[in-house]
């Protein structure tokens, strides 16, 4: 309603240039969230006069086996009743190997939808709408899901990564902690170590690299879960950068460890 051109646009790129709207037609547009069908609960439906898309939304979880075809029967159901042309999309952090029957009729990458929103962002008129747009852009940051240019910073950058995961563990190792696992994700590095019988991740993610975190975790019905209120330290505030040596910066990180640790009661499991 307030930015009908760049919706227009949007939604053609997500729909692989099959939903074509003039900027009028825009404000019939609907959009709903996790609508509740017999055959599924599709993440988002969008409904014009004349067309209905079904986008299903993945970040890093698989597409279920018979998803897409139960959605195709609402495509169905709905093109017979309301006589509208019907469209299927997938929304995925990577390529998903899907057979035949589980193919939509467009695939497209988050990574795409960050690069979309960028550029709308550009000719947004509202300022509310510039608010929205950049939020959630920060968002797909804060998750891993978009993609920027890489730069020859890029080599120094990984050497840094991996010295400062030897740090943390130096600084393990020294505060006497034996069991620890080296993690690794497309959004944070870091290790995992027992204290006794509590279980710990210390690290960074992606999105915050100079923002250090230690979190506990409990069993619970089989699934390690988060305990909130996790501790952390932006090393940057605290000068961690600035310190002249390795020694003295592993020598903070085993202070923050030990506080971290030392504070927490265990939780029951």
């Amino acid at each position: 309603m307030n930015e009908s051109k760049a919706a227009a646009n949007f939604l053609k790129k997500l729909t692989g240039d099959w939903l074509r709207l003039d900027e009028d037609a825009c404000s019939e547009v609907s959009v709903n969230t996790q609508m509740r069908t017999p055959d599924g609960q599709p993440d988002i439906q969008i409904t014009s006069s004349r067309e209905m898309v079904i986008v299903e939304v993945k970040v890093d979880a698989p597409v279920h086996p018979g998803q897409i075809p139960n959605y195709r029967k609402i495509l169905k159901i709905l093109k017979d009743s309301r006589r509208v042309r019907t469209c299927l999309v997938l929304l995925t952090r990577f390529d998903s190997r899907l057979r035949p029957r589980d193919k939509p009729d467009f695939a497209v990458h988050w990574y795409k939808v960050a690069d979309w929103l960028s550029e709308a962002d550009k000719g947004l008129r509202e300022k509310t709408s510039k608010y929205l747009c950049r939020q959630f852009l920060g968002f797909m940051r804060g998750r891993g899901l978009t993609m920027d240019h890489v730069g020859k910073e890029f080599v120094p950058g990984i050497q840094a990564i991996s010295s400062f995961r030897a740090m943390l563990e130096h600084a393990l190792g020294e505060l006497d902690i034996r069991k620890l696992r080296r993690s690794a994700w497309v959004s944070a590095v870091g290790c995992h170590f027992h204290i006794g019988r509590r279980f710990f991740w210390v690290g960074i993610g992606f999105s915050e690299p100079s923002e250090l975190w230690l979190t506990e975790f409990r069993r619970v019905s089989r699934k390690w879960i988060e305990v909130p209120d996790g501790g952390s330290l932006d090393l940057a505030k605290v000068g961690f950068f600035d310190l002249p040596n390795k020694e003295d910066q592993i020598k903070l990180l085993k202070s923050f460890i030990r506080k971290e640790t030392a504070g927490r009661k265990r939780p029951r499991s």
